[in-house]
């Protein structure tokens, strides 16, 4: 969202805070922690396109 072509976790996190969801912090954190062990399949910090499409 930087423009760089990945998605790190500040970022997501930056996205809920944008979105205004009425959801605590932690659960908020947990969320993102679980889309990162999904999303990031080489484990690298951050999702690529390729791992977002896939």
């Amino acid at each position: 969202l930087n423009g760089n072509g990945f998605i790190c976790d500040y970022e997501l996190h930056d996205l809920f805070k944008e979105a205004n969801l009425p959801l605590p912090g932690y659960k908020v954190r947990e969320i993102i922690q679980k889309l990162m062990e999904e999303g990031d399949k080489d484990k690298d910090n951050k999702i690529s396109f390729d791992e977002f499409v896939s």
